[in-house]
């Protein structure tokens, strides 16, 4: 049985995207002395990153019966926001100090202010970087230029 170019597309979306996010947080690393090492492991969590947060989004697309080219990204960066910042501020909560970006994260064991702030600057950066893969996503794997979308 001959597979459709509805598959394929599937199949290529799929396989494009998570090498968009590896080469964008490697891009960082460019010049550091073990920039293949940083690429391995980039490239391994993109995958999985990326193959995570859209099963949870494609899940709630399917729920809320959404196929617009709006909806998709829209779904990705709020999974992607209550994601990234809750992991990031659940990380910090172990440690007595924490230092990043020249900002204290972690005080006496407590998460302060800025912490706060710099958690939810960088997760939305990146709900905004996964926001826009997806919808990348969306036009490999969904949009047609005929009819603009099918379901999804």
């Amino acid at each position: 049985m001959p597979m459709k170019t509805e598959t394929y597309r599937i199949a290529a979306g799929m396989l494009i995207c998570p090498w968009i996010l590896a080469a964008a947080w490697s891009v960082p690393y460019l010049e550091h002395s073990a920039f293949v090492k940083w690429l391995i492991i980039n490239t391994v969590l993109a995958f999985i990153v990326f193959f995570f947060t859209a099963a949870i989004s494609h899940v709630i697309l399917r729920v809320l019966f959404a196929a617009k080219w709006w909806q998709y990204p829209a779904v990705m960066f709020a999974v992607c926001l209550l994601l990234y910042f809750g992991l990031s501020t659940l990380s910090a909560s172990g440690y007595t100090e924490l230092y990043h970006s020249q900002t204290q994260v972690v005080e006496g064991g407590s998460i302060t202010s800025a912490g706060y702030a710099l958690n939810f600057k960088n997760a939305v950066l990146g709900a905004l970087l996964s926001a826009a893969v997806f919808f990348l996503f969306w036009v490999i794997s969904v949009w047609t230029p005929r009819s603009g979308a099918k379901n999804a």
